[in-house]
């Protein structure tokens, strides 16, 4: 088979990679928490570069807060396809 017939289905994936303009307030992104990615929500505070981060579905709801590096190490951005 053709290798670029088998990459095609591939090539229309959106970048999964986050980067510093990606970050706005309700942004949905998987984190990983524990070794395992957890979908959660940013959120904005009122210092730059810190953010609010709540993990869906998580005991109490309570944000852990993560500066703006931290999110772009271990976070991806979560795709609704």
């Amino acid at each position: 088979m053709d290798a670029m017939r088998l990459c095609t289905p591939f090539l229309d994936l959106p970048e999964a990679t986050l980067r510093t303009s990606d970050l706005v307030d309700g942004l949905h992104i998987l984190v990983l928490q524990e070794g395992r990615f957890w979908p959660a929500v940013v959120e904005f505070t009122a210092l730059e570069g810190v953010f609010n981060v709540s993990i869906e579905r998580s005991r109490h709801n309570k944000p852990i807060i993560m500066a703006r590096d931290d999110i772009l190490r271990d976070s991806v951005r979560r795709s609704t396809f």
